[in-house]
């Protein structure tokens, strides 16, 4: 039976050539517009007797119940008690893949997220694209086309998914009111299937709530506090109150560079004003920016398996980067110590604000990112990283608590409290105090190389040959 579809998520089928289909398809876009939908919609409609891609209606396999129970269709998912799709799954498949189709001529390979692929599983797709067995279509899904190989998106027709049209969206939901619809695309992200969830699932009226609580602060004078407890115990809707309210805080730093320009949230734009003449911005600009790095810096090693476990073997560290960031946390703890018998709370915050943002984030983090799939170093990078991630949390809890409590409870432990946890200092070895120092050269070298490039106006995917003297002193 044919999925049914979205009118403005079938007009992506006319970017396909039916003349000359491709044999491996990989379909990207927003967050939230139907990937998986796409592709198993377009999967139907390649197993269907007729020709093209228009479903007959009428053969065996568009009136089976279930498309995902088609004898044709193979559909790897990550099993039970695993975080990717092993090696071992796609061998299986491999060996299905060169038998004869049961019903009809093609058979199709459904993969939703590609980058749940193990590395070598990934290899073995590869070999069987450069090989493809005949009348079998590949179709895959990813939210993050830049990690993707590049040998197999070279042999994949790029499908990127068009979003719908203003019109469209509300013609889309139309048991909702026009209003209702722009204001519930505007937060979320215009993503149409977020779009829907949000309406769906009455956030509408959370959000009403929401604006109340927030204009009632502003009107009555009345302290955060009031509402703060409140929240927390709405554990349902917590994270997605603060969310909102770092929206409103963008928009109020925008505001105060710029009156003219749009809010992010149309909704609060008032409220978002009122704070840009009335609050002290850049420490807002200050806040914003913090969250929105530690955040995102979280979800990255979340996404790549890290072990958030508040406990590490100092000794059992090799690799430079990790004993480079916990001699900088050390330090940074020892410091922060510091600033805080003399009430210097000013210096404490620019503090945590250069190493979250500079250190942890611009460096660390980066440099980490090329060596999740290291085969001597990845399970010590997960441990350490994860471990590291939960010592910022630490730090930045005083001045950040309702995020960085989410944080833990989310990631950590959601049977604890971040507030009840110490930050301890290791004891650290000389190795340590080299791998700073090394680290605060290359770190100067690359910054040296960035500026020369910013100054000659050097494009940044410009190659360039670099001839290095080492003087010794």
């Amino acid at each position: 039976m044919i999925n049914p579809m979205p009118d403005w998520l079938l007009k992506n089928l006319q970017k396909i050539n039916e003349d000359s289909l491709h044999h491996a398809f990989l379909v990207t876009g927003k967050k939230g517009i139907g990937k998986e939908l796409f592709i198993n919609h377009l999967g139907s409609l390649l197993l269907c007797n007729a020709n093209g891609l228009k479903a007959c209606k009428d053969c065996f396999s568009c009136n089976l119940e279930s498309f995902n129970n088609h004898p044709d269709c193979y559909e790897l998912t990550v099993e039970e008690g695993k975080k990717l799709i092993g090696i071992d799954q796609i061998h299986q498949l491999r060996g299905k893949l060169y038998e004869s189709a049961f019903l009809g001529k093609n058979k199709i390979v459904l993969i939703n997220k590609i980058e749940k692929i193990s590395r070598e599983g990934l290899d073995s797709v590869l070999k069987i694209l450069e090989e493809p067995p005949k009348n079998t279509y590949f179709l895959f899904t990813t939210d993050f086309k830049n990690q993707i190989p590049g040998t197999i998106g070279s042999r994949c027709f790029d499908l990127e998914l068009s979003l719908p049209s203003e019109d469209e969206l509300i013609s889309w939901l139309k048991d909702y009111s026009r209003e209702e619809v722009i204001t519930a695309a505007n937060l979320s992200e215009n993503s149409p299937f977020q779009t829907k969830a949000f309406l769906d699932n009455n956030l509408m009226e959370v959000r009403n709530e929401f604006i109340k609580e927030i204009s009632g602060i502003i009107k009555n004078g009345k302290e955060i506090s009031s509402i703060s407890e409140k929240w927390v115990k709405q554990r349902d809707s917590l994270i997605i109150k603060v969310e909102w309210m770092i929206r409103i805080l963008h928009d109020s730093v925008k505001f105060h560079s710029d009156p003219s320009i749009n809010a992010l949230s149309h909704d609060t734009d008032n409220i978002s004003r009122y704070l840009s003449e009335n609050s002290d911005v850049e420490s807002i600009h200050f806040l914003i920016s913090n969250t929105n790095k530690i955040w995102n810096a979280g979800k990255f090693l979340q996404m790549n398996n890290s072990v958030f476990k508040d406990d590490i073997s100092i000794d059992s560290i090799f690799f430079d980067a990790n004993k480079w960031i916990i001699k900088e946390l050390n330090d940074l703890n020892t410091q922060l110590d510091q600033l805080t018998k003399k009430y210097l709370f000013h210096e404490i915050a620019n503090k945590i604000y250069h190493f979250v943002w500079h250190t942890y984030c611009d460096w660390y983090i980066e440099i980490i990112k090329q060596n999740f799939e290291n085969e001597k170093f990845a399970d010590e990078i997960k441990k350490v990283s994860g471990w590291t991630f939960i010592q910022v949390l630490k730090i930045i809890h005083p001045i950040m608590p309702f995020i960085s409590e989410k944080l833990w409870r989310s990631l950590v432990d959601d049977k604890s409290y971040l507030m009840n946890q110490v930050f301890q200092n290791y004891s650290t070895n000389n190795s340590f105090n080299n791998s700073k120092k090394n680290f605060e050269i290359f770190i100067e070298f690359i910054t040296s190389i960035r500026n020369l490039r910013s100054e000659l106006n050097i494009p940044y995917k410009q190659l360039i040959n670099i001839s290095l003297s080492l003087i010794h002193i």
